[in-house]
C-alpha cells in the first residue's frame, strides 16, 4: 500500500507500507514503532479509510476498503466494525453528554437494545470491561481524568463488538498512572479476541499490552515479529541502538553540565 501527499504545490511526499505484515489473528495487538514522520499515523488513517492509498490494496473482512466505490458500498458494515481512538480523547467525547450516554450512542443509533434497562446494563458491562466503576456512567467527561476518558473512548469503541480498534498515540500527555490504566483497558479488550493496532512512542507502554511489533522507517515496515522473549530482546536492542545513535548525532546540541571557572 502506498499513500502519496503533496506539500505546497509540487513537492511529493510518499509513504509506502506493507500492511499485510501486521498480525491478523483475533486478539493480536500490533505495536507500530517508528520515528516522527515515518508514516505510522498514515497507516492508521489509511486502514480506517480516512486516507485513500495511491497504490496497493487494503482488505478488511474480505472488503476492498481502499477502493472508494467498494468502501461506499460497505460503509455501514465497515464503520460498525472498525474504530480509531486518537490521542485527544477529550475532543472526541461530547462534553454535554454523560459517560453512559456517550458509550450508549452507537447502540442507540444501531438500535441494538430496544429498552433502557438492557441498554444501561450493557453500558455498565462495558465500563467494567475497561476497568471503570459503573458510577462513572453518571459523570461528564470534564469530571474524569485523561486516562479515564481514554478508557471511556475504548468502551464506546467496543459497544458494537467491533473487530478492529486502532489507537493513535493513546497515551500522549498522560502520566505513568493513567498510562497504566489505558494499558489495562487494551489488555482487557485483547482478552475478548478483538484485534488492535497501537501507535505509540513509548516502548514500555507497548510491552505492557501488545503482542506483536512492526518497525517503520522512512515509510516502510522494515521488521515485524511477535513480542515473545526473543522479540522483546530484539526490541530492546533496537531502542539501545537508536539511543546511542542520538548521542552521536552532531545535529543534537549538548549542553555542558557545568561551566569552568576562569
Amino acid at each position: 500500500m502506498q499513500a502519496t501527499f503533496f506539500l505546497g504545490s509540487c513537492t511529493p511526499r510518499g509513504f509506502s507500507t506493507f500492511a499485510s505484515e501486521l498480525a491478523e489473528e483475533c486478539g493480536a495487538v500490533d505495536y507500530i514503532k517508528g520515528g516522527s514522520g515515518c508514516g505510522k499515523s498514515t497507516v492508521a488513517r489509511a486502514i480506517m479509510g480516512i486516507y485513500t492509498p495511491t497504490e496497493g490494496e487494503i482488505y478488511f473482512k474480505d472488503f476492498l476498503i481502499s477502493e472508494k466505490r467498494s468502501y461506499r458500498e460497505h460503509k455501514k458494515d465497515i464503520q460498525r466494525n472498525m474504530q480509531v481512538i486518537f490521542q485527544d480523547s477529550a475532543a472526541a467525547l461530547n462534553p454535554r453528554m454523560k459517560v453512559a450516554d456517550i458509550i450508549a450512542e452507537p447502540l442507540v443509533i444501531n438500535r441494538v437494545y430496544p429498552d433502557k434497562v438492557r441498554l444501561r446494563a450493557e453500558v455498565d458491562k462495558l465500563l467494567t470491561l475497561v476497568g471503570l466503576d459503573t458510577s462513572y456512567g453518571n459523570k461528564f467527561p470534564a469530571e474524569i481524568s485523561g486516562g479515564q476518558r481514554q478508557r471511556v473512548a475504548i468502551a464506546q469503541a467496543l459497544a458494537t463488538n467491533r473487530a478492529l480498534v486502532v489507537y493513535d498515540e493513546p497515551t500522549s500527555g498522560l502520566d505513568l498512572f493513567h498510562m497504566r490504566q489505558v494499558a489495562e483497558g487494551i489488555r482487557r479488550v485483547r482478552e475478548r479476541g478483538i484485534t488492535q493496532v497501537v501507535i505509540t512512542h513509548d516502548p514500555e507502554f507497548a510491552l505492557s499490552c501488545c503482542t506483536h511489533v512492526a518497525v517503520m522507517d522512512r515509510g516502510r515496515i522494515t521488521e515485524a515479529y511477535p513480542l515473545e522473549e526473543s522479540g522483546i530482546s530484539r526490541l530492546a536492542s533496537f531502542f539501545r541502538s537508536e539511543y546511542h545513535a542520538g548521542e552521536d548525532d552532531p545535529s543534537i546540541r549538548k549542553t555542558p553540565s557545568s561551566r569552568q571557572k576562569g
